[in-house]
């Protein structure tokens, strides 16, 4: 599921492909790890974990890049103690076919680097409302935290989200999905006002050359939503 906020204008789509990004966008930033490690824990991991403080679980340990070979949870699992000695989630096996995805369409399509990157939606939040949203955002009260900061960076986001969830299939999306979705691109668009960050401040790169980081947008130094032709 896709938020593109660009020339003053907020929509929704499902993007079912990576590849199915414009070459006239100028930042997508995505809610899945980009880069990832030989051995060991990618340390922008880590450090969003840091950040999370009491809440960290909402940051999944990705596994290093031999695990992806792996067949079937069992070998999987061990494979990772074995790279990282940590034992891999089953959140985590279940989402890595989607990872893999996008490792390879990164590799695939060198027009995706630098306008493709990672990003976590509860560390937009976090550099956005200057503070971690405690309540679970699949509540009526962390729903309502979480629009409230997205309304002061872009107006009206109540009424746009609850138009996401009527305008989307049915049964495709969820209200926290499309809660997620907006503050990704309301992250993007700090690329037209100098107030996107990084974490950790000087990522490190994967084998591959793919930077392991998550970007944010600190709210103190933006003034709200400035787009260019596209975020």
């Amino acid at each position: 599921m896709c938020c593109e906020i660009g020339g003053g204008a907020v929509s929704f789509r499902l993007l079912e492909r990576l590849e199915a990004v414009g070459a006239d966008c100028g930042l997508c930033c995505v809610d899945m790890p980009i880069g990832l490690a030989d051995g060991g824990l990618r340390p922008v991991d880590l450090a969003a974990k840091r950040v999370l403080g009491r809440w960290n679980a909402r940051v999944f340990l990705t596994p290093a890049r031999g695990v992806f070979g792996c067949v079937d949870y069992v070998n999987a699992n061990a494979r990772s103690r074995e790279l990282s000695d940590k034992g891999l989630s089953k959140q985590m096996w279940n989402i890595m076919p989607k990872i893999r995805e996008v490792d390879h369409a990164l590799r695939d399509q060198p027009r995706l680097a630098g306008v493709v990157r990672e990003c976590h939606p509860e560390i937009c939040f976090w550099g956005l409302g200057g503070a971690v949203i405690g309540e679970n955002k699949k509540t009526p009260e962390g729903f309502a935290a979480r629009v409230a900061v997205l309304e002061r960076f872009v107006p009206g986001a109540a009424d746009l989200v609850a138009e996401g969830l009527r305008t989307l299939p049915r049964g495709a999306t969820q209200p926290d999905d499309v809660v997620d979705a907006m503050v990704c691109a309301a992250t993007a668009a700090g690329l037209w006002d100098d107030s996107l960050r990084t974490l950790p401040e000087r990522p490190e790169r994967d084998g591959l050359g793919l930077a392991m980081e998550m970007v944010y947008r600190d709210g103190r130094a933006s003034p709200g939503i400035v787009t260019g032709p596209d975020a």
